[in-house]
């Protein structure tokens, strides 16, 4: 059976607080943490989810120890999960193996849980911070300083979330759902007989009202006195003999308060800080939104959340990913569904870069193409990707108007592993992941690296950052799978990889194999200025893909494409040109 892959990565920030390098992983609705030191599992919840099943051999195992035919091992195994554990409890999991060999696997057992769509966490690592897709819910855990997880809050909001943060104090969660608004809770829920803060326009105690008041009866308009005919004096009598229907509108009885709103899906939603120019000024706290429809909006930060500084306009598809480098405050890179990556002075609402990405997207395909072809495997495409170059297209600062589309070009519905064609070849690329990779430790000119993945491509694209805000291609990092999620811990990169569907496709599913490579990481090479595979990481690593996630059953299979690829899907769709 496939183990079920890794959808959510999130390295916890290095703090005092936190005792080791703790990675936190949600694969399907399970979290896990652990340690990158050695790989070991630290926590997982909910515990009580998981039964650790015990395999033949180790059942023949123990038998001949107890007739006292072979010494006992060097390591304890644990085959149970203790009976009292409960959802919201916590618990090490205990899977080792002597001699690195798979000996036991988990399976998931109970009722089906929500699947975990977004993982966020404070600065300091102490909380963290989840989203589920079906029951729409935000969960809160309070990290321990060894990495335990503690759950201490459920709220459940009204529609289905699509993204989360957290401000920079620590304070406040924002998410964003399909209607396209952006609320504000806070971080921890006062506890019972404490003083609840309610901000300026908050709803709960407008909510709590509301209970208090009873539904009033319904009374027609009309009565015996002013109907006249048999039908509407039918109509009339139906009427009062109905009863009245309950209110489906629920009412939130937690603090929240609404900040903004779109009127199309939101798809992202960061919140960041503009340091001060001098020491006469103050830091400027903005959010950042982006949409189905092209549109990415500056607004204030709390509690002005209402005034709209600018918009961004240059964007001809929706707009997936946003990311703001810690190094350049003001600057931002999107992208989503158009060939380029987008570049902007967000402060000042100005393009000022577009760079293209399609021609990597193609060189890459290419480049498997004649590997596939050759029997070369993936590791001869790195070698052949590593000096590829392609200059950026420029704009004029000021805005999207003089953008050279020259580039462009229709993409062929071909499939480029050397399988038939399918639907699952789309017309576009669509942007997954934007992720901002610090250089501020290497003496050099460039500042930092841009970190890029397309959904169903197997392969990262880095480019290099400057001071003057300005992209160049850097390198294309090929990988084992699909990428789902990048975690990036100091000069080192932890990739999760799809280890279910074949590399480049999302619908065919590759063959079931005993070692299944579910994480794989690069360390960047100060002195070769390049990615280059394995790190400090590695045994940890090879720990975590030795003993995997769980294994999902053909339900689970059948939905996880799903699940696991869904940005496409908000391209739309509408009358097509014929060539």
């Amino acid at each position: 059976m496939f183990q079920h892959p890794f959808q959510c990565l999130k390295k916890l920030p290095k703090s005092s607080y936190l005792c080791n390098d703790i990675l936190v992983t949600a694969t399907g609705p399970i979290i896990f943490s652990y340690a990158l030191d050695d790989g070991r599992v630290i926590s997982s919840w909910p515990s009580a989810y998981f039964e650790v099943v015990a395999e033949p051999e180790i059942i023949h195992e123990a038998t001949e120890r107890i007739e006292g035919n072979i010494e006992p091992p060097a390591k304890k195994l644990k085959t149970s999960v203790p009976d009292n554990l409960s959802e919201n409890s916590s618990a090490d999991i205990v899977i080792e193996s002597p001699h690195g060999k798979r000996r036991k696997k988990r399976s998931a057992k109970g009722a089906p849980l929500p699947l975990i769509l977004k993982l966020a966490s404070t600065s300091d690592g102490k909380y963290l911070v989840t989203v589920t897709s079906e029951d729409k819910c935000i969960r809160v855990f309070e990290v321990s300083p060894q990495g335990q997880l503690r759950l201490l809050s459920e709220r459940i909001m009204p529609k289905r979330l699509f993204a989360v943060d957290v401000t920079p104090d620590d304070s406040t969660i924002l998410c964003a759902d399909k209607f396209g608004d952006v609320y504000s809770l806070p971080l921890l829920v006062p506890e019972a007989g404490t003083t609840n803060l309610e901000p300026e326009g908050g709803q709960l105690a407008a909510n709590e009202d509301k209970k208090e008041i009873s539904p009033k009866p319904f009374v027609p308009a009309a009565s015996t006195l002013t109907v006249h005919t048999k039908r509407n004096l039918q109509a009339l009598q139906n009427q009062l003999k109905a009863q009245p229907k309950p209110s489906e509108k629920k009412t939130l009885d937690f603090t929240h308060e609404l900040l903004l709103g779109h009127v199309s899906m939101l798809i992202d939603v960061i919140s960041t800080t503009i340091p001060p120019m001098d020491d006469c000024q103050k830091s400027r706290t903005y959010i950042l939104t982006s949409d189905r429809d092209e549109h990415i909006r500056v607004s204030r930060g709390i509690p002005q959340t209402h005034v709209i500084e600018r918009f961004c306009f240059g964007h001809k598809e929706f707009v997936s990913k946003l990311c703001v480098p810690s190094l350049l405050p003001e600057c931002l890179i999107s992208g989503g569904g158009d060939d380029s990556l987008f570049v902007w002075k967000w402060v000042e609402g100005l393009l000022t870069q577009k760079v293209d990405l399609r021609t990597h997207v193609e060189c890459l395909k290419n480049s498997l193409q004649h590997d596939s072809d050759q029997d070369g495997g993936l590791e001869t495409t790195h070698d052949q990707l590593r000096n590829h170059e392609e200059e950026p297209i420029i704009v004029q600062l000021g805005g999207p108007g003089n953008i050279n589309n020259s580039q462009k070009e229709k993409r062929q519905g071909t499939d480029w592993q050397g399988h038939e064609p399918s639907a699952d070849n789309s017309e576009g690329i669509a942007v997954s992941g934007i992720w901002d990779f610090s250089l501020q430790l290497i003496p050099g000119d460039d500042t930092g690296i841009i970190l890029v993945a397309c959904e169903g491509i197997p392969a990262i694209f880095s480019f290099l950052l400057n001071e003057q805000n300005q992209l160049k291609y850097h390198q294309t990092i090929p990988v084992s799978g699909n990428i789902l999620d990048i975690a990036v811990v100091d000069l080192n990169i932890i990739i999760s990889v799809d280890n279910v569907y074949v590399p480049g496709s999302t619908k065919q599913f590759r063959n079931i194999s005993a070692d299944q490579t579910v994480l794989q990481t690069f360390q960047y090479s100060s002195e070769k200025r390049i990615f280059m595979e394995g790190s400090q990481y590695s045994t940890a690593i090879d720990s975590i893909n030795q003993e995997g996630g769980f294994e999902m059953d053909d339900s689970s299979l059948k939905a996880l494409g799903s699940v696991l690829y869904n940005i496409e899907r908000l391209r739309k769709r509408g009358f097509e040109d014929e060539a």
